[in-house]
C-alpha cells in the first residue's frame, strides 16, 4: 500500500510526482506495506469500534481470498 500525506498538490499519484519529484515518488514506492500491514497499522491508530470491525472484516476477507 502506498501511503502520503494528501494535500491539493498531492491529491493523486500524478500531481505527487508533478509537484513533488520523481525522487519522492520513488521514495513513496520504495516505502510500499503489504495490504494487511497496512490494514493492521490503520487499525492499531484508530480506536474507533466501528472501524476496527470494519478492518477486522476486510482482513478476514482478504485471508480467505488472498
Amino acid at each position: 500500500m502506498a501511503t502520503w500525506k494528501y494535500t491539493e498538490e498531492t491529491k493523486g499519484v500524478d500531481d505527487l510526482i508533478k509537484n513533488k519529484g520523481i525522487e519522492e515518488f520513488e521514495r513513496i514506492m520504495d516505502e510500499l506495506q503489504p495490504f494487511k500491514e497496512w490494514l493492521k497499522s490503520i487499525a492499531a491508530k484508530d480506536k474507533n469500534d466501528e472501524v476496527l470491525l470494519r478492518l477486522n472484516f476486510i482482513l478476514v476477507i482478504t485471508a480467505i481470498y488472498g
